[in-house]
Parts: C-alpha cells; sequence; structure tokens
C-alpha cells in the first residue's frame, strides 16, 4: 500500500494555523469566493438562462483573464514594493463601486430585459449570503476591525459594515452575472 504524500496529522495542522494570503485572507475565503461565483453561474443557467451552450470559451473572456492577471501583478507589485500605498481610504466602498455596482449598472442600462431574469439570482443569493454572513460572524470566521465604512447593520446581535450588505450580499450576484454575460455569453 502506498504512504500518502502528507500525513493526517500535517493535515490537521496545516488546517488548525490556517494559510493566510498576504497575512490577511485565508484560503477558506478565496476558496468559497471562487465556489460562490461558480454557483451563481450554474444557478443562473439551470433555472433562468436556459440557453444550449454551443462553445465552452468565448474569445472575450481572454480578455477578463488578462485584466485579473493585470491587476493581481499591480496589487503584487504595490505589496512588496510599498504596502502602506494599498492603505486607500474607504477601500471597501471605492472598490465595490468600481468592481460591483458600475458593471451592474452597465448592465441594468444596457440590457435591462436581461438584469429582470437576473432578479430570480439576485433574491435567491441575498438569501443565501445573508444567512451566510450571520452564521459567519456568530461563529466568528470573520470580523470587521476597521473603522472606515460609511455605516453599519445590526442584526441578531452581529454588527457588519452596510458596505458588506450592499457589496456583497445584494450585489454580488448582479455584478458576477453582469461579468458574465458580457465576457461569456455576449448578452443574449
Amino acid at each position: 500500500m502506498l504512504e500518502p504524500f502528507i500525513s493526517r496529522t500535517e493535515v490537521r495542522r496545516f488546517l488548525a494555523h490556517g494559510v493566510k494570503f498576504f497575512g490577511l485572507v485565508t484560503f477558506e475565503v478565496v476558496l468559497w469566493t471562487f465556489l460562490s461565483i461558480y454557483f451563481i453561474i450554474l444557478f443562473y443557467e439551470h433555472f433562468v438562462h436556459h440557453e444550449v451552450v454551443r462553445r465552452n470559451w468565448n474569445p472575450k473572456m481572454k480578455y477578463l483573464m488578462v485584466f485579473a492577471i493585470l491587476l493581481m501583478l499591480v496589487f503584487l507589485f504595490f505589496f512588496i514594493s510599498n504596502p502602506e500605498s494599498l492603505k486607500i481610504p474607504y477601500f471597501y466602498l471605492v472598490w465595490g463601486v468600481l468592481l460591483f455596482l458600475i458593471p451592474f449598472l452597465l448592465q441594468l442600462f444596457s440590457y435591462p430585459k436581461l438584469t429582470q431574469k437576473m432578479f430570480l439570482v439576485g433574491a435567491y443569493f441575498f438569501y443565501f449570503n445573508f444567512i451566510y454572513e450571520i452564521t459567519a460572524l456568530k461563529l466568528g470566521w470573520w470580523t470587521f476591525p476597521g473603522s472606515e465604512f460609511i455605516g453599519y447593520v445590526q442584526i441578531f446581535d452581529v454588527e457588519f459594515p452596510l458596505e458588506e450588505l450592499f457589496f456583497w450580499i445584494v450585489l454580488f450576484s448582479f455584478a458576477i452575472l453582469s461579468y458574465y454575460e458580457y465576457f461569456d455569453e455576449d448578452e443574449k
């Protein structure tokens, strides 16, 4: 019988200490984000969109990949060379507007009929993300220690920033579908 590459003890030790990318973001959050994006698109395609996909890769998707890679490289450059430059006042608000609100508004005004299809997905994921947020805060999976938020929401004796409610719980699924429709589906 072959020995495992790493032992169960090493796996438990790894999971207990956790891995934090850049000393801030745990592996679980990165995995959750990837799976959330996948789940949103899967839900949309199965329950709402109902279109046979003839090809799995739209050539426009390479532009999204190039943009994501460039954004990550710029981040890494500043993280390594001058980490203080990454301390942006109201970071959550600024990046939420740039990455979530603007793509959604462009989608809404350019293709209003298509955006109407997204509301079923948005309603489901509002509930899903809201329950997840409350559970995660109750269990101490994350906190919001900063002070640069535009306001706070307090529900079930947990408190989280208004930006979290607006960008992550409400707009996240709409923004993901806006990117998906533009880069992969051609807004059909």
